[in-house]
């Protein structure tokens, strides 16, 4: 990281409904907000064993709760606060393509009631929600785009972050970095980018969707690599 910035962008840990689809029977959270699974948080506390040595000075994530739950883990025993942005969404279609007619998360309050002391309150979103007419895999790009931007003028180097995003808006990070390259991102998986110092703003990927913290790498629903360089 000398003089530079080192980005770690995390993709959530396993989602209830993939292991059960009816959860939202008995839940308060809408259909498209499922939270982590119980895999899901077994593996949210060895992505946080993973990347204990690391010192993070910024976390970023987006409003969804298996963002968050994911977050909370790897922020758990820090000083580091989390500042919730929406930008970081996936794309609109993939949510909508949940069969839920818009895209809705809990609100700040709620948030914070399930998370006391983890959120950064003083953090001014560059988003409110995902913009309408965003189709397919890569229609968050110019969104996250600019929520990385916004990230890293919020976030003065030499310093280290930590993303905790999703599939979509975790490719578009990559695409944004690395133009022409593609990740799809498998859950739990982390990957880092390292800017290129003195450049500003210039970033070489160091590693891509690495899996070596977890004790089980089946079915993380996409790529996913074994290289510990934390």
């Amino acid at each position: 990281m000398y003089g530079g910035r080192d980005i770690y962008c995390v993709r959530h840990c396993e989602r209830e409904d993939n292991d059960n689809p009816y959860w939202f029977y008995n839940s308060r959270l809408t259909k498209d907000n499922p939270p982590l699974s119980e895999r899901g948080t077994d593996q949210a506390k060895e992505v946080a064993s993973g990347l204990a040595s690391v010192h993070i000075d910024y976390a970023f994530s987006s409003p969804c709760r298996r963002t968050v739950e994911t977050a909370s883990y790897i922020l758990a025993g820090r000083l580091t606060k989390l500042c919730i942005e929406p930008g970081l969404l996936e794309s609109e279609s993939i949510i909508l393509g949940n069969g839920v007619g818009s895209c809705s998360f809990e609100s700040d309050f709620e948030i914070e009631r399930f998370f006391p002391g983890l959120i950064n309150n003083s953090y001014s979103r560059l988003f409110t929600n995902v913009i309408p007419g965003e189709i397919g895999l890569y229609g968050c790009r110019p969104r996250v785009q600019n929520t990385i931007e916004n990230i890293l003028r919020c976030s003065p180097r030499p310093c280290s972050i930590l993303i905790v995003a999703h599939q979509s808006s975790l490719a578009a990070i990559h695409e944004a970095f690395c133009p022409g390259e593609h990740i799809m991102p498998g859950q739990a998986t982390v990957t880092k980018y390292t800017e290129r110092y003195p450049y500003e703003g210039v970033f070489d990927c160091e590693y891509d969707c690495d899996a070596s913290h977890l004790s089980d790498q089946s079915c993380l629903r996409g790529k996913y690599k074994f290289r510990r360089t934390y």
